[in-house]
């Protein structure tokens, strides 16, 4: 039985976020299942973390394409996006970054999050530099490509974990996070477990993971 669900919300094109890692920082990675992948999963090595590429405003486009061969079916993919401006620090970045094994993860305006590559298949990033007329644009085209056996992967959150504090001022967590939540001497939310340093408080108090 097969079905194509209708999604009744207006549509809306472009990415919002790219980030990316590279492969050597992964410690691990969980199992694909049904195309998705659970993000809250994705275990990187001490020292790593998900670098964010800023991007002008309605400039980054992913694009897939199924190519059957008689080696089999494979998925030619190109993130495309614009970084602007020249600074220094971001030309020696991207210039690191073209010579290593990428895995990227970006979010679209219709709220899904998705992965292009992985461990064993990786994205590689290529970059080119352009000053435009006046008014033009300044800064670097960047594309992130790879050829896989797999398409883009959902990414998966399980539900935020709900905070409350009960009649004697302790802290209450209700949800399936494995990481343990309480409150120090200083009223300060504190966070132990495997993904601890993921966690942190927003201007405004709130919980954030990255």
């Amino acid at each position: 039985m097969y079905s194509i669900q209708e999604v009744n919300k207006a549509l809306f094109g472009g990415i919002l976020k790219i980030e990316i890692v590279p492969v050597e920082g992964i410690d691990s990675m969980p199992e694909i299942v049904d195309s998705t992948l659970d993000e809250f999963l994705i275990i990187l090595k001490s020292g790593y973390s998900w670098t964010d590429i800023p991007i002008l405003d309605n400039s980054a486009t992913y694009e897939e394409e199924e190519i059957e061969s008689s080696n089999g079916i494979s998925y030619s993919k190109r993130l495309s996006s614009f970084l602007p401006h020249d600074l220094q620090v971001n030309r020696n970045t991207l210039q690191s970054l073209k010579y290593k094994d990428l895995v990227v993860k970006y979010k679209d305006r219709s709220g899904s999050s998705m992965l292009i590559g992985t461990i064993e298949e990786p994205v590689q990033l290529a970059i080119s530099f352009r000053v435009g007329e006046l008014g033009g644009q300044l800064g670097y085209p960047l594309q992130l490509r790879g050829q896989h056996t797999i398409p883009a992967l959902f990414l998966t959150t399980p539900a935020l974990p709900q905070f409350s504090i009960n009649e004697l001022g302790q802290l209450i967590y209700q949800g399936d996070l494995e990481e343990s939540f309480a409150l120090n001497s200083d009223g300060e939310i504190t966070v132990t477990g495997a993904q601890e340093g993921r966690y942190s408080l927003d201007s405004r108090g709130r919980i954030v993971f990255a």
